[in-house]
């Protein structure tokens, strides 16, 4: 991953069937915002372990967003089952960094890319978060 790029995922928390698109920014300890509305924000305690699906795919992101997605998988031990016919599959070890009003922040211990997985391509919507300054 590079450092400043905002890269899309799907997330998947252990512990819930839950899916929603998700954009990590990469950096020394890679972060993400999750919404108060969301069934994902609903779905996160304040440490724990987030499955990230880069899909090949692009249509998987709107079976996230409608829910669909997380029917169609196969799970085990609590998480989703890993199936790189879907893509490329990643485990984030996140904990609370803080709470807002509109939501929290979260930040990624650790990227662990699953065996077979490639490097996430930050893909056409990729925008270094540098070049957003003054």
């Amino acid at each position: 991953m590079i450092e400043g790029i905002y890269y899309e995922f799907i997330g998947l928390p252990c512990g819930a069937r839950v899916s929603m698109p998700l954009g990590v920014v990469a950096g020394d300890q890679p972060t993400f915002f999750v919404y108060k509305g969301s069934r994902l924000y609903g779905s996160l305690s304040t440490s724990g372990t987030l499955r990230l699906l880069s899909p090949r795919d692009p249509l998987l992101f709107a079976k996230s967003l409608r829910h669909e997605l997380e029917q169609e998988l196969q799970w085990s031990e609590g998480c989703p089952a890993v199936d790189e016919g879907l893509g490329a599959w990643y485990d984030c070890r996140y904990r609370l960094l803080s709470l807002q009003e509109e939501g929290s922040s979260y930040v990624c211990d650790g990227i662990s890319t699953w065996e077979g997985s490639r490097d996430p391509s930050p893909g056409p919507m990729a925008v270094s978060l540098s070049s957003w300054c003054c």
